[in-house]
């Protein structure tokens, strides 16, 4: 069974490009004050790298920035049936369940989002299902 390298994929983010029209707007954003929240489906432990690839592309505005967590979280799914269901967060929880996740638990109700830059279209749809706006990046 083929298994993807995520480690020597996360390893290699210091690589990754901008998409230049989402850097142009938050680069607009920071200026007017606004906060800039990253959602990433990046492991907590590549925090430092990720911060620095941040940085680098421009990013000195106010920003929060959540993560993948390293650790595997059980939780009630208040939505299963019996409410005894349990969701583990772990590398192998497709992003659309973590981003929701992160949305939910440290974003929806904290502050007020203008809209949401994604490029991965099932995040988009989740953000879209819950009343977000979403800009897709290409």
């Amino acid at each position: 069974i083929w298994k993807p390298d995520c480690e020597s994929y996360f390893a290699a983010m210091g690589i990754d490009g901008v998409n230049e029209w989402c850097n142009e707007l938050i680069e607009r954003f920071s200026i007017l004050g606004m906060k800039i929240i990253f959602v990433t489906g990046r492991p907590e432990k590549y925090r430092d790298q990720t911060i620095k690839w941040l940085n680098k592309k421009s990013y000195g505005c106010d920003y929060e920035l959540f993560m993948r967590p390293d650790c595997v979280y059980p939780e009630i799914d208040l939505n299963a049936p019996d409410g005894a269901c349990y969701h583990r967060m772990d590398n192998s929880t497709p992003s659309n369940i973590l981003k929701k996740w992160i949305y939910e638990r440290e974003i929806k109700g904290k502050y007020e989002v203008l809209f949401v830059l994604e490029s991965d279209e099932d995040c988009a749809t989740m953000y879209r299902e819950n009343g977000v706006t979403v800009l897709v990046c290409r």
